[in-house]
């Protein structure tokens, strides 16, 4: 994201928080390469944990500011809290989870749902034991994936028709509630008998 950033001339700041500065990947390698952006590294051994300075980071909501997340679960459930309370809007908060967050197993999972491609209406079930990017891909329709656990966002697919179990965590729950939705065709399932997805 600070590489997109820095390419198109957007200024940005980038907080890097560590434990301990030795902690810190890339910090060398990142402040060599932007030219539009800041790289600021927060470590607790020296005060700066993200208890003690994220609020003061994140600062007030701006209409023309977002903030993008990455790390850990904890982390990024304090950066949201802070964010709430300093009255960012939730479509202003992005975030990118280091592991998918775990879904607590429901019957729908085993449950067959067919998914219809807008274009031509093609149909294929989907089965509880595969995604419908793996049905897809075996029907020999090309669908763009990254991390294949909901995290990254390349898959996401608008929703034409049928109810969706979102199950990524690259939206936030608003664009899961949207009339205009987006489904994560490597990781969610469905709610209605059959989706309607435009590919």
């Amino acid at each position: 994201m600070a590489l997109h950033l820095d390419a198109a001339g957007t200024p940005f700041e980038l907080h890097y928080y560590v434990k301990r500065r030795e902690n810190a990947a890339f910090v060398g390698e990142i402040a060599k390469i932007i030219s539009h952006g800041t790289c600021v590294v927060h470590c607790s051994d020296e005060g700066q944990s993200p208890r003690s300075s994220l609020a003061d980071t994140l600062g007030d909501a701006r209409a023309d500011h977002h903030l993008y997340l990455c790390g850990p679960s904890g982390f990024m459930d304090t950066a949201r809290r802070i964010a709430a309370e300093k009255n960012w809007p939730e479509a202003q908060v992005h975030s990118e989870a280091f592991q998918p967050l775990k879904a607590a197993a429901t019957s729908d999972d085993q449950d067959t749902f067919t998914v219809t491609l807008a274009s031509s209406g093609e149909t294929w079930p989907v089965p509880g034991d595969k995604t419908i990017a793996q049905v897809l891909q075996e029907h020999g329709v090309a669908v763009p994936l990254s991390c294949e656990m909901g995290m990254c966002g390349a898959c996401l697919t608008p929703l034409m028709a049928g109810e969706a179990d979102h199950r990524d965590t690259v939206q936030s729950e608003a664009e899961k509630s949207a009339a205009a939705q987006q489904i994560a065709l490597c990781c969610s399932r469905s709610r209605s008998a059959n989706l309607v997805i435009d590919l």
